[in-house]
């Protein structure tokens, strides 16, 4: 399945990360031998990695890069003119190439499927991967988080069928090679990189403009935004929404202890009854990309819907994580104003009879800033917020905002936050305040998951 044939040793720098995980696993279930580095910060992919036995430095060192290494993959959160071991393989003349080139390359060799949009790219992509292997059609699939039902982040499968998590920071989409695209949304993000909403919106404009004439666009038409790129695209279009019933649609919704039950239309016809273990509007929307996505490739609807009954989400996703004194502990990787509000909705139909405390871990100092006055009415359903330190990125050591200024922001507007600068913190007022009447969310891309872990005592 790959262009790979000349190297055996491939060493990953900044292995940890969700994509650069999933892309280790990969490499090595293709018969490569994978080393790498990362700093010594605890992820939740270190248990992914520790499950395959693949070993890693945590710390960069020209050291590590020996002489026996074939081939570089670096993730893009480092620059090869800054990171030690990246100058220490250019003097080696060891080929180097960044975390989306490499994955493009193996999207070449496929039929690629690229799931793309600012919210809901992990779960589309987890979901249609395993809606494809319950059905029998032996897929490939890369994703950005861990998918317990299908035993990690990757799949390995006989069929040309490759379903890929792709990107949009830093524009790695000019590396991909999809002949079909999944576009979910378009929410303006990453401002350390896109200045503004129009630069945003072009890469994903040109990624569709990617798309060979015979592939295939799947779009939400509910998003603004995503219906005036799919515009560009003059080849087959698979429609989804809520609003819309140009394609597939989703009607009569509602919930119960255990499912979220919902009927499906195609233009305007009945389609089928689905359930769903996942709650919330942005996930039935997820679901309607999946259905769509299926149905093109020929999955019957019988499948498909006994498929989604079944899938129960990834890691990190309003992830269950345990119970302390009658209180229910979730996480979650909501670091968006939009997806912390939509997330915060879903809790709050699901359990409106508790209270909801929210442990959020700001990520990025430019996203903080810059959307300071989304965050500010984003928590609206959380009774009470508790905000850790802003998780800085790889490049971003220092910012023109704080945690403590975007505490009195939000408790401006909603006046249910407090500051409790890191986990330590955050653990030690937790413990003494949670009983059944409440439910606990942790909420970030950084490690604010570490909250639940310590609260119920595991690693």
């Amino acid at each position: 399945m790959n262009n790979f044939d000349n190297y055996k040793n491939i060493y990953l720098v900044g292995i940890k990360g969700g994509g650069m995980a999933s892309l280790t696993l990969l490499l090595q279930e293709i018969g490569k031998q994978v080393t790498g580095s990362d700093t010594d910060e605890k992820f939740y992919t270190d248990e992914v990695l520790d499950k395959h036995k693949i070993k890693y430095f945590e710390k960069f060192n020209p050291s590590n890069i020996n002489n026996n290494i074939d081939l570089v993959i670096y993730s893009t959160a480092y620059l090869p003119d800054k990171n030690v071991e990246l100058i220490a393989a250019r003097k080696k003349n060891i080929p180097i190439i960044n975390y989306p080139a490499a994955v493009g390359i193996l999207m070449k060799e496929k039929k690629s499927i690229g799931v793309a949009g600012t919210h809901g790219k992990t779960t589309i992509t987890a979901m249609l991967a395993f809606v494809l292997k319950e059905s029998s059609f032996n897929p490939s699939a890369m994703i950005g988080s861990n998918v317990p039902q299908l035993g990690g982040t990757t799949l390995i499968g006989e069929s040309d069928i490759f379903v890929v998590e792709t990107d949009e920071y830093q524009n790695k989409f000019q590396y991909y090679h999809p002949q079909t695209i999944i576009l979910n949304n378009i929410d303006w993000d990453h401002p350390d990189f896109f200045a503004d909403n129009d630069s945003y919106q072009k890469v994903f404009l040109d990624y569709v403009k990617k798309l060979p004439a015979d592939g295939c666009l799947i779009a939400n038409l509910d998003d603004d935004n995503v219906k005036k790129v799919s515009e560009a695209y003059k080849g087959n279009k698979k429609y989804y929404g809520l609003k819309s019933d140009k394609g597939w649609q989703a009607r009569k919704l509602g919930i119960n202890q255990s499912y979220q039950i919902f009927t499906v239309y195609r233009q305007n016809k009945k389609w089928g009854e689905v359930k769903l273990k996942l709650f919330g509007e942005f996930n039935v929307l997820n679901s309607l990309a999946v259905i769509a996505a299926a149905d093109y490739l020929g999955v019957s609807k019988n499948d498909i819907i006994k498929a989604l009954s079944k899938f129960v989400g990834t890691q990190r996703r309003f992830e269950f994580i345990g119970e302390i004194s009658g209180c229910q502990i979730f996480d979650d990787f909501a670091h968006h104003p939009s997806e912390i509000q939509a997330t915060l909705k879903m809790a709050k139909q699901r359990y409106e009879d508790k209270k909801i405390i929210t442990v959020f871990h700001p990520h990025t100092y430019t996203r903080t800033e810059k959307f300071i006055d989304n965050f500010a009415v984003s928590f609206n359903d959380s009774d009470e917020v508790l905000i850790l330190d802003i998780y800085s990125s790889a490049r971003e050591k220092v910012g023109k905002i704080d945690s403590k200024k975007l505490t009195e922001i939000i408790d401006q507007k909603t006046g249910n936050a407090k500051y409790v600068r890191d986990i330590v913190q955050a653990v030690e007022y937790l413990k003494n305040k949670i009983n059944k009447n409440y439910i606990v969310i942790t909420m970030g891309a950084g490690d604010v998951w570490r909250v639940g872990r310590k609260l119920l005592n595991k690693k």
